[in-house]
């Protein structure tokens, strides 16, 4: 699994691939030469902060971790005062540039089992902070060790101790400017509780060691420990890495020591006194309570705004991380990006209530941030295919163009050229999907093969705006041959229409036709018969061979015309010009007899050539003797 922090948003609302932290892959510059009782080497300690007569400790980019007992003060204490993470002097220097980040306190939440009956107990605390920091070279958080995690007794390990406490005990002229720290040693628990367990008047032990929230660090013979000022400063243990690996140019494992926050200055008998090691706020008992905390701040809103996801229409794939100064928004699906990323709780002159600074609207997720109008992201609303053949810009707030790309503007075509943002009812598009189609299958009712999905790839489909006409690629005719388009709706002949609402597509072959059709009780055949002569062709094989009669079909609309065979599988192809049955003259057009006539006044053809008064194929089983009436 790759590495991640408490700042992750998948962390912090736990989603997708998350698990408790341990170290992250981040090395630290404590090295051997740092030395206790001395100052700390320069940025070395890039988690720190001072905090007011106490330390802090960097864990997130809007959370520190401090000792219980320096959060007695309420947080308006601290209004116009700040954190500053990565600067080694307590006080800024004057006239000099800083690397350093500050953020106000925003909130101050005490363990809610912080007891000082009769030790400190679960003395730790956590300050949010009214911004984010960001991370760089000079302020990194230090790692949270697992929950109930322990160092194995393991007395060797780099552990450190820092701040700006005092350097000698009660001497309050030994207070640093420059940051102090010092290297201290894990002690066993036996050591500690035989220091720290006294006897009443009674004869009864009194046990201020407790190792279940607690744990010690120091030099046995004393002389290097933390000491008043420091509480509430960390102690950082250095710890190899276990969820990054890295190699040098050689392939070669590179080992990176991570700096893990181990224990939280507390208290201790008197500074550095000979067989009173300090006392540290155990910080892997903590760290889910740590954990917790930090989500449900993170999925709250800040504290001057109202709700985000009141202010907003915030859709589903949309993660919502928030801190004191305003909300990050992310996605679910790493490869797409919200509409708005940052909304940011802008306070209003007084007035203790703030608002943000982007007005209310949906926000959603896309893979492109030209995919968002009023009604959210596009590709969250409608399932969008193809979208390497097809661009989609939503240029206004209510308005998309749809369009095949440059490549593929021969070979295929949107479902819809532009899609509309009707507000409160989302977007006007109707059909499942959203793709490239092919060519010619699209009307301004949309597109006829999602229309019409009992359109297989034997038919041919062919739209205009208005209409789409269907055939078949065996030369079958096609019930119904054409579907109009009107008002945006498709108006489907009712004999064709399927219980389901649908369209049946029937294929017709030449020989289902009828011989004959009848208008007003006028036979089609009759209407024409006597107005053609044989063309070359057929008049040259009669008698040869294989001559069938054409045979009409007419659509709802009382259109007839006439259709030879193709082939022997049933397939046929129309011949001559349409008729029409009108429901008081009768057969439209009236044939007539009058003749063209060529350049030189001789006749020539018919003036109109209706149909060939006989279908000639070779191949057909038919009675070679059949002749027309």
């Amino acid at each position: 699994m790759d590495p991640f922090t408490i700042d992750s948003p998948d962390w912090l609302l736990e989603q997708g691939n998350y698990s408790p932290l341990s170290r992250s892959g981040r090395a630290v510059q404590l090295s051997e030469k740092i030395i206790g009782g001395q100052n700390a080497q320069e940025h070395a300690w890039r988690m720190i902060a001072y905090f007011y007569g106490c330390g802090a400790t960097l864990v997130a980019k809007n959370w520190a971790v401090t000792a219980a007992h320096c959060c007695t003060i309420p947080a308006w204490y601290f209004k116009d005062k700040e954190l500053c993470f990565g600067r080694d002097y307590k006080n800024p220097e004057m006239g000099k540039p800083t690397l350093q980040q500050c953020a106000g306190i925003s909130q101050i939440i005490q363990h809610p089992e912080y007891n000082r009956t009769v030790t400190v107990m679960n003395d730790i605390c956590l300050l949010k902070l009214s911004r984010d920091v960001l991370y760089n070279d000079h302020v990194q958080p230090a790692c949270l060790p697992n929950q109930f995690e322990s160092l194995q007794d393991d007395l060797k390990i780099d552990c450190y101790v820092a701040g700006w406490g005092y350097r000698q005990e009660n001497k309050w002229t030994s207070l640093p400017d420059i940051l102090q720290d010092a290297q201290v040693f894990l002690q066993y628990n036996e050591t500690c509780e035989a220091a720290y367990t006294d006897e009443d008047s009674n004869g009864n032990l009194i046990h201020y060691y407790d190792s279940n929230a607690m744990s010690c660090f120091g030099h046995i013979e004393g002389g290097i420990d933390a000491c008043q000022g420091d509480s509430g400063g960390p102690l950082i243990c250095l710890e190899p890495s276990t969820n990054a690996k890295w190699v040098d140019s050689n392939g070669n494992p590179i080992v990176h020591m991570n700096p893990v926050l181990r224990g939280v200055v507390s208290w201790g008998e008197g500074c550095g006194r000979q067989g009173k090691p300090g006392v540290y706020a155990r910080t892997s008992t903590f760290v889910n309570w740590i954990h917790e905390t930090i989500k449900t701040h993170a999925r709250g809103s800040p504290a001057a705004c109202i709700d985000v996801r009141q202010q907003y229409q915030i859709q589903p794939e949309v993660s919502v991380i928030c801190g004191d100064d305003g909300c990050d928004l992310s996605c679910s699906d790493k490869t797409h990006t919200p509409n708005i990323e940052r909304v940011t709780c802008e306070s209003i002159q007084g007035s203790s209530r703030g608002k943000y600074n982007v007005p209310p609207q949906l926000i959603g997720c896309a893979a492109d941030p030209n995919h968002f109008t009023k009604c959210g992201s596009v590709t969250a609303a409608i399932e969008v295919q193809d979208l390497d053949k097809i661009k989609i810009n939503c240029s206004t707030a209510t308005k998309c163009k749809v369009a095949a790309k440059e490549a593929y503007r021969k070979t295929c075509e949107p479902s819809i050229a532009q899609l509309k943002c009707v507000p409160s009812k989302g977007y006007d598009y109707s059909y499942e999907k959203l793709r490239c189609e092919p060519p010619k299958t699209v009307s301004k009712c949309g597109p006829a093969l999602q229309a019409f999905p009992n359109l297989t790839d034997d038919f041919i489909v062919s739209c205009m705006m208005s209409k789409c006409k269907f055939s078949h690629k065996s030369g079958f005719a096609v019930e119904p041959a054409e579907i109009r388009c009107k008002a945006n709706k498709w108006v489907v002949p009712g004999a064709h229409r399927n219980s389901d609402g649908g369209v049946d597509f029937k294929l017709v072959t030449f020989d289902s036709l009828p011989e004959d059709v009848d208008c007003k009780g006028s036979s089609l055949n009759e209407h024409t018969v006597g107005n053609y002569r044989p063309h070359a062709q057929e008049a040259a094989m009669i008698g040869q061979g294989v001559i069938s009669k054409p045979r009409p079909s007419c659509n709802s609309k009382g259109v007839c015309a006439y259709y030879c065979p193709s082939d022997t599988n049933g397939g046929m192809t129309k011949i001559g010009r349409p008729f029409k049955c009108h429901k008081v003259k009768g057969w439209l057009p009236i044939i007539c007899s009058i003749k063209m006539l060529n350049q030189d006044n001789r006749v020539a053809v018919p003036l109109v050539l209706q149909v060939d008064s006989h279908c000639t194929k070779l191949s057909l089983a038919h009675d070679p003797h059949t002749r027309p009436n």
